[in-house]
């Protein structure tokens, strides 16, 4: 049956990259040509799938002009046939030789550019990226196009003990001002870490995203706008501490989770806040070489008119042995305990396996072998 499944035409492509200079300055030109094979799927689907071809020229380099300010670039252009059986452009062009500009053709451009800035005590980067309508490459598998983004990022490490760390970045679509909206997204978020003596560490931190729409060549409906906001805080304290014949570490973490619908004729159908705790304990017994993990984790999800519990505890063992420590063994023994409040009840038990054994350092022979029920 040849319409079983939408076939693919068979591709074939080629390119090459040749730069020059050193780690601080440098530059690369990159080309790519790609082509489908018209031949290569049955004659049937000739008549609906269209073959396609591309070329594309891209040239990323990078200047240390200061000790303190390092500049990267990528920049490339893309020449795309979507349907090579159209016909040809009564123009010559430079192009010619390698690629048939048709009036099926889009020439599209792509780029970004980031500043990284060094100061005493602060850390800067700053990054602006821009992918114009349409822009196609078949030499990857999915890039997102219509779009430019800018963002920013803040460090310093405070005291010999305090590090922070600050992002915002903005994100906006329809650069072709095609579109019926125009959808906005925000990135932002915090993160401390703290070390308090030798063996105990915090750490805190903060992300959120900000979605909205405006008018693009309709009106936005109030009722219809998307207007959406996530939110997640975390906590990590952890301490680890060394006897004579054990070592001990243990850690633990806090999590706040929240996606909520912003908009003014929301129903909060689409809401969910999501609480979890998780705790771990590892214990390494010296004179046996081995390790102990103790692991335990609870998370909660509200949302419409519906709880999700759940609940995981596991207890792992591993070591190496030999003379060469090249013979590691590991195993694990799980419960898991989920629950969906007023709907339904279940519990798992797991149990995984595992043993590698590496040959002079560059060939590794493994087997698994696990059991649920």
């Amino acid at each position: 049956n040849p319409f079983a499944r939408t076939p693919q035409y068979k591709r074939m492509g080629w390119g090459f990259k040749v730069g020059y200079g050193s780690n601080k300055n440098f530059v690369d030109l990159y080309l790519l040509r790609a082509y489908d094979c018209v031949n290569s799927i049955d004659e049937t689907w000739r008549g609906t799938l269209a073959p396609q071809e591309n070329i594309v020229v891209g040239v990323k380099g990078q200047t240390t002009p200061f000790k303190w300010l390092s500049l990267t670039a990528n920049a490339a252009t893309s020449a795309f046939n979507t349907d090579t059986r159209a016909e040809k452009v009564p123009v010559n062009t430079s192009f010619d030789k390698v690629f048939d500009v048709k009036y099926s053709s889009l020439m599209r451009f792509a780029g970004d550019v980031n500043a990284n800035i060094i100061l005493p005590g602060v850390n800067a980067n700053i990054s602006y990226k821009i992918v114009q309508p349409d822009y196609t490459s078949l030499g990857t598998y999915y890039m997102s196009n219509n779009y430019h983004s800018l963002g920013i990022t803040l460090s310093t490490t405070l005291f010999n003990r305090l590090s922070l760390t600050g992002t915002f970045s903005g994100q906006e679509d329809n650069l072709s001002n095609e579109q019926m909206f125009t959808t906005c997204g925000y990135i932002y978020g915090a993160n401390a870490t703290m070390r308090l003596g030798n063996n105990f560490n915090i750490g805190a931190n903060y992300n959120g995203y900000l979605q909205t729409q405006r008018d693009g060549t309709v009106k936005v409906n109030d009722s219809t706008k998307i207007h959406r906001m996530m939110q997640s805080f975390s906590i990590t304290p952890s301490y680890a501490f060394e006897t004579e014949l054990l070592g001990h570490s243990l850690s633990l973490s806090l999590n706040y989770t929240e996606n909520k619908d912003l908009n003014d004729f929301a129903t909060g159908e689409s809401d969910v806040k999501t609480k979890a705790l998780g705790l771990s304990y590892n214990m390494d017994v010296k004179p046996i070489e081995t390790d102990f993990t103790l692991t335990y984790s609870h998370q909660e999800s509200e949302g419409f008119n519906s709880l999700y519990k759940s609940d995981v505890a596991s207890l792992g063992v591993s070591r190496s042995f030999l003379k060469e420590k090249n013979l590691n063994f590991s195993a694990s023994m799980s419960m898991c305990y989920n629950e969906i409040v007023r709907q339904s009840k279940s519990l798992s038990l797991g149990c995984d396996m595992s043993a590698s054994y590496t040959h002079k350092k560059v060939h590794v022979f493994s087997a698994n072998a696990s059991l649920n029920t």
